[in-house]
Parts: C-alpha cells; sequence; structure tokens
C-alpha cells in the first residue's frame, strides 16, 4: 500500500476536473469556495483515497503528481512546449538514462523537467536561459517533481558559444533559433541529435537555410503535431467541440563529420 508521507507532493483532483499541486506539510490546508481541506487528514492516507471538503462536503481525490500534471500547473512567465510537442520531441532525440542533453531556453521548466525524468539519477541536463528570473522560477518549479539531482541550470547567450561538447542530444527554444543554430550543433558528439522548436513557417525556412550551410547534418526532418480530445460519454462518443490546433514546427537533425 501506498501512503501519502508527511512532505509528499500530491495532486487533488476534483470532481469537477479542478486539479491542485500541494505539498502535505503538517498544519498546512488549501481553501477554495467549496471548502478546506487540511494536509494532516491526507498524511497517512493511501494514494488514490476519496477525501472531502470540510465545510460543503465537496469531494475529490489525492493522488501522486504526475508530468502532465506539472506541466500544466507550474508558475510560468513564458509559454511552454506542449506535452504534445514534448513528447514526440522525446522519442526523436533518443534519450535514455545517462545521457547528456543541453537545452537552450529554460522559460518555466517544463521541458528540463521532462528532461531530467528521461536521463535520470545518472544522466545530466545543462539547461541555459538569457534572463536569470526564468532559470530561477523553473529551478523552483522543479522541487515540485522531488526528481533527480541532475540538472545545471546556467545563464547565458547561445550565440556566444557554449562551453559543453560531445553531449548526445540538444533542444533549442529559442527566439530566432537560426541564429544559434551552429553554436548548438557544435555542442554535439558525432551522430548526436538536435531538436529546434520554430513557431512559424519563415523560422522553420531560416532554419532550413542555416543547417544546408553548415553541412554537417543529415536526416533533417520538420514536424508538427496534433491530437484531439474526445467527449468520454459511451453512448455519444464524439471529438471534443474544441482542439488545440498548431503550437509549434519541430526540425530534427543528426550530426555527422562534415561532408
Amino acid at each position: 500500500m501506498d501512503l501519502i508521507k508527511e512532505n509528499d507532493i500530491v495532486l487533488i483532483k476534483l470532481m469537477n476536473g479542478e486539479d491542485f499541486i500541494i505539498k502535505a506539510v503538517k498544519d498546512g490546508f488549501l481553501s477554495v469556495p467549496y471548502g478546506t481541506v487540511f494536509f494532516d487528514d491526507l498524511i497517512g492516507k493511501e494514494y488514490g483515497s476519496k477525501i472531502y471538503f470540510r465545510g460543503k462536503n465537496k469531494a475529490g481525490y489525492v493522488l501522486k503528481n504526475s508530468i502532465i500534471d506539472y506541466i500544466f500547473n507550474i508558475r510560468r512567465r513564458t509559454q511552454i512546449v506542449y506535452p504534445k510537442d514534448i513528447g514526440y520531441a522525446m522519442l526523436y532525440l533518443d534519450l535514455k538514462p545517462g545521457d547528456t542533453v543541453v537545452e537552450c531556453g529554460t522559460g518555466s521548466g517544463a521541458t528540463t523537467a521532462v528532461l531530467s525524468r528521461i536521463v535520470g539519477k545518472e544522466g545530466r541536463v545543462i539547461s541555459y536561459d538569457l534572463d536569470i528570473e526564468n532559470s530561477k522560477i523553473a529551478e523552483e518549479n522543479l522541487k515540485f517533481l522531488q526528481n533527480y539531482n541532475n540538472v545545471s541550470f546556467k545563464t547565458g547567450n547561445i550565440q556566444i558559444g557554449l562551453e559543453e561538447r560531445d553531449v548526445e542530444a540538444f533542444f533549442l527554444d529559442v527566439p530566432e533559433p537560426e541564429n544559434s543554430v551552429e553554436k548548438a550543433i557544435n555542442t554535439l558528439k558525432h551522430s548526436g541529435k538536435i531538436c529546434i522548436v520554430a513557431p512559424t513557417f519563415n523560422q522553420v525556412q531560416s532554419v532550413l537555410e542555416e543547417v544546408d550551410k553548415l553541412k554537417n547534418t543529415v536526416d533533417v526532418q520538420v514536424w508538427e503535431t496534433m491530437i484531439r480530445n474526445y467527449k468520454i460519454n459511451p453512448e455519444r462518443l464524439r471529438p471534443e467541440d474544441k482542439m488545440v490546433g498548431h503550437t509549434t514546427f519541430m526540425i530534427f537533425g543528426t550530426k555527422v563529420v562534415r561532408r
């Protein structure tokens, strides 16, 4: 039986679909319009238990905090890469435990968290951002994952150059990515992989032109992901009326000896 311990990060999911990520600290509480839940009542309960808010007797469940819950509930100053894009990018980058990956464009830390989980205790994530405040927020956000101490946050401009070399993968998510492509690819080992995020057509075109000039990247591909959610009424199963459409393009490539 998996029980909630003091200081665990947990997800409270209400029957109306609302989510709250909290730290189960002694004497803590969450107060919302439909009542209050006291964290002392959660400690010692089994994950998945039904809970009730005192005051109006509203019900919910206490669950483990997943990576998706984290992404959609983090404090953010910048736009995040959507899970539908992150998931595809991680597979295409062929990341695995023990790898070293560089990220440029820390933002709020959503992608950083996924990278950290994938490369594991023996791996390393080096995450750069121009804005030190972004790095501070991302570092604070990652504490809610209670994951691995494998992320190094740095403040720096990739266009000046990075000290890392021979890394397995690079995730580039910055404004005007075409100006940073060469420096990013320079950090990769031969056969290392890169993913470049570019929201607009003209950015993709500029990135492809820069990649072609370098003559050291093969298997260059451009992808866009689309997914849609369905209404869960089994007797009237159909897609939701609204969906997340275009979020970004992803340009992938693999570094080789200059041809």
